[in-house]
């Protein structure tokens, strides 16, 4: 048993100071992809992941408050191995070096910021030790800086390399979360770094709920943990149901996926000689339930998407009364029979296939060889023992056995999921569809459940699969999320030791009583058992982790915590003394005393009260071992399949997005944006609707630029008639006719149902696809790549499957593939079919929304365009309702989300008249929840940066009064600088400035329109700002003059200076350049005898205003930097970089002869310089990055 260690505080996990690094720790991350993988996408959850891991990294090295870098270099040695310390070490001296005492000056701007943070940091963790010195300290930080930066580019390396591996042929490839967290767990070495991270230094209960705040709660479940949590689930409303039972059979769907393109294609790969029937006796007609599988996500899918409100009933109704369900009755049948068993135990037994069960595993263990540098240099000393635990030999011995019993359990759950379905509908025809359905699973499943009590094997096992998920749904906290369930597990165990369940564990697989041998115990015989050498445990299996526990009082009693990733699980054989047994035995790292790292060996033997509860706590405990190496064996193949299926394009005739890139309509830049997505230089007016709608990837900068800037080469109504054309998207030439019925490849007659459709060309197609597939014996269940021989890299299958215009040829290099295989008869969903889903999801669905997000962002940040031109106004509006028309095939999510753009606008309309909008019941509508591959609204940049904001000092509410002179409130007549409060005449001053500065819109500042002879019509806020400057400067100027006294004037001239210190103050840069405009003015500048009795402070000022007013405005540059907003910024430099940027580049590049910088042109084949418009967008966006943060000042309207 795990001894309990000293308690030691660890700094807070909650430190404000490495929080805000999170910023700048994420640009580390896209900086080693830049660096290690050019090119390459990461999606922000997986880069928010990476900067966790980091700042662990430096909870972690601080955790024993080091006060130097000898110590953190022993610290960073528990962590790594000595060759990686040794790098770090030498990377931070040749730093050290090469800066010198100018350490921390030398770095550029953004290291510079967080090498600061990181020495707040190490001062915030050091606070109650001795003061160290601030060199000491900035080396401290120098040296964590580079131990996080070696474990970026360390992880980016073998992340990246594996995802190169696995998903090899890819286009876009992108490194999400779900391949960060595969290759953690993958890979032995990195998979023990991540538990040390994730650890805490002391063994702490769970009392201490503060650890738990650093959860994420929002993983992925696996789909054995969707299965389960699914029957617990509560829905509150008819969709509710309908996605839960989407959201399951998908699950289910995965695991059918698992049996026939992990196991079955595996198996067919090795026949060789022996007979064809093998793969009969074990797997019965699993393809069938597979097909029926697909074709009910495909109806639920369609009623959720296609009807509104949802109703379910029809698409059920249509495969139970055709008896498609009675393929369940004929597998039970099978499985019941028990040839599955002994065919799987013969063989296991035969040397060939114990080969090649070996050698499958053996391609995606290897991966961790070729993934480069990164991975080596950590721990993998238990490398192969894990390799040797979660070999596919051990997958089929346990897991596949269990994972055949998963489509019986799952049948009894579409009983439940009619039922519910019916008593939420609110539709009769519906409810009737749904009462037959129920109706006719019921009578089925009491055929079933006949079928299962004659073999008493097979129905023990039902009921321990049973009643294991009616444990885990009806156990305290089962009705939450599988996070509160680990919880109250937690909590109910006394005496726990150790780092809490949930900071590492997500799902409870299983839990049940065992009887354990003593460890103690060496050799067995009958009287040691009956002298009391067994003892009950109550064991708990987690997806990472066995908790054993014994019974004490009314609850449960902590003995022990084992890793289920370092552990050994071995198979006793069965004797007369012991039977049903297993061993679970490994070693693991523990905190030996003085902190030193020590290691333990334990043992433990479990005896099973029958050979049915064995199997399944193996099954348990090897399925999540073998799971990373099952999870890498299907997504293998499903990404392979899934490119055998096309992705075909609209026709160019009458859909221009679908044009393929070239030199002639798009022309990106050399290098990528810091979310790894290609920059545009220059591209047709086309292109570029089509980058911003594109249907792969999402650049929410793109979309700013273009909205901003896009009205000097397009006209607002031709934008809206291209978006509309966008939407609209037409079905491929070799599909169409092909989608005419909903159910058209449902039956086994697809041929006959394409040419009756009227589409000849897919028929022929098609029929040349399968003929060709027929000749290798490739169709069966699985798609076109199914069949003996299933992979290219592996198999030596190479070639195309593609519709229409895309050519199908198929061969393979195999003499054994040409004979046909045992379920070449069966024709899976048909290629056309699939190329119409995946059309229809990865291309005509993202686009159709992201229409819709830029309309809505078009709408809300841009809304003066509609007010100028009613026909636009009109047009939108007219869009948005024939969206929301019921005869119209677009999902009911895209009408949700016209429905919520068109109250938008019509509140935008009542705004504008004044008038009040009518209540809508719609109510609020959340667009970050709505799809998982829109990341549009906010980015986790963006949120972290609001979430600091939220928290940072605030200024106050209640403003200060204002402050009086001279002059009384009301007199105005006796207004003027000296009879005012300079500090309120620079307050009033600066609201006015502000109010103008925020009331300039983008629109005003394109095209230089203040320059134009229609200035004013154009440019109207902005000439009021700088009229009104000009205003100032000529009042203040005048004030000066007329002054008659020499003492009155030099008093004014300070008075003068007052008001600029106060704006200064204030970030009142236009009213600054104003007052300091109006002492430049040679009227004022020659009274040489009021600049001389000026005082040495005054001087000092004018002199310091003088710099920072300089004509280059470099200094004043450098104070926008620095400062943070309220702000009001001189206009000036901002239109001198427009103008800059307008009058030395040119609109269109491809016309070098014809100046067309102003003009608006509607010829879709020129080419924009969208490099311009970046460059001007980006000098509007800093505009507006300062008209959002108001003033805490009270207005004196008599001042005004």
């Amino acid at each position: 048993m795990v001894e309990p260690k000293s308690p030691r505080s660890p700094p807070s996990m909650t430190s404000h100071t490495l929080a805000s690094c999170g910023d700048s720790l994420d640009e580390r991350v896209y900086r080693a992809i830049k660096e290690k993988h050019p090119g390459m996408e990461i999606d922000a959850d997986a880069v928010d992941h990476i900067r966790n891991l980091m700042e662990r990294l430096l909870r972690e090295m601080m955790s024993d408050s080091p006060g130097n870098v000898y110590e953190l270099e022993k610290k960073c040695a528990a962590l790594f191995s000595l060759q990686k310390v040794q790098e770090i070490y030498q990377k931070w001296s040749e730093s050290c070096e090469r800066w010198g005492s100018r350490l921390h000056r030398a770095m550029v701007a953004k290291d510079r910021q967080l090498h600061e943070r990181l020495v707040q940091f190490i001062k915030e963790t050091l606070s109650g030790a001795v003061r160290r010195d601030a060199k000491e300290l900035e080396r401290m930080a120098l040296y964590l800086l580079t131990s996080v930066d070696c474990l970026a580019v360390d992880l980016i390396m073998w992340v990246g390399n594996y995802v190169k591996k696995l998903r090899e042929s890819g286009v876009n490839i992108t490194i999400s979360l779900q391949n960060v967290k595969i290759s953690l767990l993958a890979d032995p070495s990195l998979m023990q770094l991540n538990e040390l991270l994730h650890r805490p230094d002391d063994d702490v209960s769970t009392s201490g709920q503060s650890m738990i705040f650093d959860f994420d709660m929002t993983e992925q479940m696996s789909p054995r943990a969707m299965l389960k949590l699914g029957a617990a689930r509560r829905n509150k409303s008819y969709q509710e149901a309908t996605a839960a039972f989407l959201s399951e059979e998908r699950a289910y769907l995965r695991e059918l996926n698992m049996l026939v393109n992990v196991f079955l294609r595996r198996f067919e790969s090795v026949v060789t000689s022996e007979p064809k029937s093998y793969m009969e006796d074990i797997f019965g007609n699993i393809t069938e339930l597979h097909e029926l599988s697909r074709k009910l996500e495909r109806a639920i899918e369609d009623a959720r998407e296609l009807n509104d409100p949802f109703s379910a009933g029809a698409g059920l109704w249509e495969l139970a009364e055709a008896a498609e369900f009675d393929v369940y009755h004929q597998y039970v049948k099978h499985i019941s029979s028990g040839t599955y068993l002994d065919t799987i135990a013969k063989i296991l037994t035969m040397r060939s296939y114990a080969t090649s069960f070996e050698n499958e595993a053996k391609p995606y263990t290897r991966q961790r060889d070729a993934s480069g540098a990164g991975a080596s240099s950590y721990a993998a000393s238990s490398a192969s023992a894990v390799a040797t635990s979660a070999s596919f030999y051990l997958a089929v011995r346990y897991v596949l056995p269990q994972l055949l019993l998963v489509p019986i359990v799952h049948f009894f759950k579409y009983v439940e999921h009619a039922t519910r379905l019916q008593n939420m509908s609110q539709n009769e025809d519906d409810r009737g569809d749904l009462m037959n359905t129920r109706n006719t699973l019921t009578a089925l499943a009491v055929r079933i459940e006949k079928t299962c009590a004659m073999n008493g094997t097979i129905q023990k096992r039902m009921k321990i699969e049973q009643s294991a998920r009616i444990a885990a749904d009806s156990a305290p906290g089962s009705g939450g999320t599988s996070f509160d369930r680990i919880l109250d597990i937690e909590r109910g165990i006394d005496g726990y030791m150790g780092e809490p369940i949930a900071r590492t564990c997500r799902e409870l697989i299983r839990e049940g009583d065992l009887r354990m041998v003593r460890p103690s115990l060496v050799s067995l015989t009958q009287e040691s058992l009956r002298r009391r050498w067994s003892t009950d445990r109550h064991v708990y299996v987690f997806d990472h982790l066995i908790v054993l526990c014994k019974s004490h009082k009314s609850g449960w009693k902590f003995k022990d915590r084992l890793s289920l990733r370092t552990a050994e699980i071995r198979d006793l054989e069965d004797t007369e003394v012991l039977q049903n047994a297993f061993k679970v035995e490994g070693k693991e790292k523990v905190n030996g005393k003085g902190g030193a790292d020590a290691s333990r060996q334990y043992a433990y033997t479990f005896v099973c009260s029958s050979p049915e509860e064995k199997e399944a706590w193996m099954e348990a405990m090897i399925g999540i071992q073998s799971r990373s190496l099952l999870d890498r064996m299907l997504d293998g193949y499903l990404k392979e399949e899934k490119q055998k299926v096309p992705l075909l394009m609209p026709p160019c005739e009458n859909y221009p997005f679908a044009e393929p890139d070239s030199d002639d309509n798009i022309v990106f830049e050399d290098y990528t944006s810091s979310s790894g997505m290609p920059v545009v230089k220059h591209g047709t007016i086309v292109k570029l609707v089509e980058r911003l709608t594109h249907h792969s990837t999402i650049d929410i900068a793109y979309v700013r630029t273009f909205l901003i800037s896009y009205r000097s080469f397009c006209k607002p109504s031709r934008l809206l008639e291209l978006l509309i054309l966008r939407f609209d998207v037409p079905m491929p030439k070799n599909l169409q006719g092909s989608d005419a019925k909903p159910s058209l490849f449902s039956s086994g007659n697809a041929f006959r149902d394409l040419a009756g459709n009227g589409s000849a060309a897919a028929a022929a197609t098609l029929t040349a696809t399968a003929a060709a597939a027929a000749n290798v014996g490739a169709w069966r269940s699985g798609g076109p790549l199914a069949g003996r021989f299933d992979t290219v890299q592996s198999h030596g299958l190479s070639g195309t499957a593609n519709v229409g215009g895309v050519s199908s040829n198929i061969s393979c290099s195999n003499p054994a593939a040409k004979e046909p295989s045992i379920y070449t008869g069966f024709l899976h969903t048909s290629l056309v079919d699939q190329s119409i889903q995946r059309f229809k999801k990865e291309y005509v669905g993202p686009v159709q929304l992201r229409v819709l997000n830029v309309i809505r962002k078009w709408v809300v940040d841009h809304w003066y365009d509609f007010e100028a031109d009613q026909e636009l106004l009109e047009g939108v509006q007219d869009f948005l309702t024939k969206i929301l028309d019921a005869k119209r095939p677009v999902s009911a999510q895209l009408r949700k989300f016209s429905k919520n753009v068109l109250s938008i606008v019509k509140k935008k309309v009542c705004a504008s008249t004044g008038t009040t909008p009518a209540a809508t019941s719609e109510g609020h509508f959340n667009f970050a929840f709505d799809r998982d591959d829109e990341p549009e609204e906010e980015t986790l940049a963006e949120r972290r940066r609001r979430t600091a904001e939220l928290n940072a000092p605030c200024q106050p509410r209640k403003p200060d009064p204002p402050v009086w002179h001279v002059a009384k409130k009301g007199d105005t007549s006796a207004y003027d600088l000296l009879s005012l409060h300079p500090l309120e005449i620079g307050r009033q001053l600066t609201l006015i400035h502000f109010d103008l500065y925020r009331a300039v819109k983008p629109i005003e500042l394109v095209g230089s329109a203040w320059t134009k002879s229609d200035k004013y019509k154009r440019s109207p806020q902005l000439l009021k700002l700088t009229d009104h400057s000009t205003q100032l400067t000529y009042w203040v100027s005048r004030s000066i003059v007329e002054t008659e006294s020499l003492e009155e004037r030099v008093a004014m001239f300070s008075r003068v200076l007052e008001v600029m210190a106060v704006f200064e103050e204030l970030h009142n840069f236009t009213g600054l350049v104003a007052f300091y405009s109006a002492l430049n003015k040679a009227c004022v500048h020659r009274l040489t005898w009021c600049w001389d009795r000026l005082d040495s402070e005054k001087q000092k000022c004018y002199d310091r205003f003088q710099k920072l007013c300089n004509p280059h405005w470099t200094e004043m540059v450098k104070r926008l930097q620095t400062i943070n907003p309220p702000c009001v910024p001189f206009f000036g430099h901002y239109l001198t970089s427009i103008v800059f940027y307008e009058s030395g580049n040119s609109t269109f590049v491809n016309l070098p002869g014809y100046d067309m910088r102003h003009d608006q042109q509607e010829n879709d084949s020129l080419l924009v310089s969208f490099l311009k418009c970046r460059r001007i967008a980006n000098v509007i966006s800093e505009i507006q990055m300062f008209q959002n943060e108001p003033y805490t000042l009270k207005k004196e309207e008599s001042m005004r």
